[in-house]
């Protein structure tokens, strides 16, 4: 009978953004799609388009971030825990 398999930390980051950038995508199609109907949240509507481009560098960047954090480690020979 065999034990229960290691923890894989690459795997559990991966999906804890994927669900992150998930959610983020939704409220930011929620609000467009507000502003599109005319609802009366027009603060928000006007910077609409900044905030969308602020959330997507933030996210790509996060996502570069790990992965080249993960390959320098790799790369060094260091310990993968």
């Amino acid at each position: 009978m065999a034990g229960p398999a290691p923890f894989n930390k690459e795997r559990f980051l991966l999906r804890a953004l994927a669900v992150l950038f998930s959610t983020q995508l939704l409220f930011n199609l929620l609000t467009l799609s507000n502003c599109l109907r005319g609802e009366k949240v027009r603060p928000l509507c006007a910077d609409l388009s900044s905030a969308l481009k602020d959330t997507f560098e933030d996210a790509l960047a996060t996502t570069l971030a790990l992965l080249s954090a993960t390959a320098l480690k790799r790369n060094r020979g260091g310990p993968e825990s």
